[in-house]
């Protein structure tokens, strides 16, 4: 039987704390059954250890078993309003994708306790940036407890032989997934290495296997505002400075997994600093998720040439940094290239960090496009 936000609200576990009782109880006069807040299950304890309540001490909705079964509890209420509100109308721009994010995802969570797991996460750890710093913390821990919680039980429907999870919501569970794992580090003020660039390509590879194998579906269902859409034909016609920092960079496409990553990142550039207010999701996630798997090898192998051609994925990044889940990645990105590559790699590639960082600002504000600057 599919569940709702009510049914996991109240499947919970017997109170067994020598505390105060709520407010609630108080009022209604029964004793407290609810579990304290204080003693919130550590984010490492999967969903399904939670022990429901015995159906038959209560007239409330019955407990659903694992590993659908989940307590919710007044902070997930709070941050549940700060999504609804808020963090929904923050993820993309566009009227159709926030309408996707804030009334069509929530929906599909009714019945996927992992959806509404992840849209906790994304929400607790929006919140954790713009509210006090003692709240700012358990707001932070909330995320992470959500964050593993729905990823134990969405890597638990994965491995069913035939997965009775809706692909729109597996596919807006991994659109999360992403999201958080962009967003993690400006919250906590850290700069991934290489290897956490590289983690966030990988999970590319989840969305574009799915929609691959399910593109007619997601692509005709109320979840297709998350693809975004190419507006028109691609025009390759680069302002000047961009221009001759791409024909410096002296790079030997010698093969076919080379020049397609090259191509469709110049597609996705392009793209970007032409417009970008039409073409979000699309733009920040193609060039990830079309890579081939060789080409992400490469990446893995540290190769110069392709952690060069990494680096030039910052200008994408740079045009969507008003999406607080993207700020500071362009640097992020820098940097975590410039400390793998070689001395040879940056003679040979003519590297420059303060140079890309120069073309970074520059794509800010460009030029008409095709004219020379002084």
């Amino acid at each position: 039987m599919a569940h709702s936000m009510d049914s996991t609200f109240y499947a919970d576990h017997e109170c067994n704390e020598g505390r105060p009782q709520c407010s609630n109880c108080v009022r209604q006069d029964t004793i407290c059954e609810y579990a304290n807040p204080a003693s919130t299950p550590h984010p490492a304890v999967e969903a399904s250890n939670i022990r429901p309540r015995d159906a038959a001490s209560s007239n409330v909705l019955p407990a659903l078993p694992p590993p659908r079964h989940s307590v919710f509890d007044a902070l997930d209420l709070a941050i549940m309003h700060h999504y609804s509100t808020m963090a929904s109308l923050r993820i993309l721009t566009l009227p159709d994708a926030q309408h996707c994010w804030q009334n069509t995802i929530p929906r599909y969570a009714q019945d996927h306790v992992f959806l509404m797991h992840g849209i906790l996460a994304l929400a607790a750890l929006d919140m954790s940036r713009t509210t006090d710093s003692e709240q700012r913390m358990r707001c932070r821990t909330r995320a992470l407890h959500h964050q593993q919680a729905g990823l134990a039980i969405f890597q638990g429907w994965l491995t069913q032989p035939e997965p009775s999870a809706r692909i729109e919501a597996i596919f807006a569970f991994s659109c999360i997934l992403i999201i958080i794992t962009f967003a993690t580090p400006g919250v906590d003020n850290e700069r991934p290495s290489i290897n956490g660039v590289l983690d966030v390509i990988r999970l590319y590879r989840g969305p574009k296997v799915m929609a691959s194998k399910s593109w007619h579906l997601i692509s005709t269902s109320d979840i297709s505002p998350l693809l975004g859409e190419w507006k028109g034909p691609t025009e390759l016609d680069f302002p000047y400075d961009l221009r001759v920092h791409f024909d410096n960079l002296n790079f030997r496409l010698e093969d076919e997994d080379d020049n397609q990553a090259w191509t469709v990142l110049m597609e996705c550039i392009a793209r970007s600093i032409r417009t970008h207010q039409e073409t979000e999701f699309k733009a920040i996630g193609t060039w990830p998720a079309l890579m081939s798997s060789t080409f992400f090898d490469r990446l893995q192998a540290l190769q110069g040439q392709a952690l060069v051609m990494l680096a030039q994925f910052s200008f994408v990044l740079r045009r969507f940094r008003f999406l607080w889940w993207l700020d500071g990645w362009d640097s992020i990105l820098l940097q975590a290239v410039d400390q793998c590559l070689t001395e040879a790699d940056k003679r040979r590639f003519h590297w420059s960090v303060s140079e890309m960082q120069r073309l970074l600002d520059f794509v800010d504000t460009p030029p008409t496009t095709g004219t020379e600057t002084e």
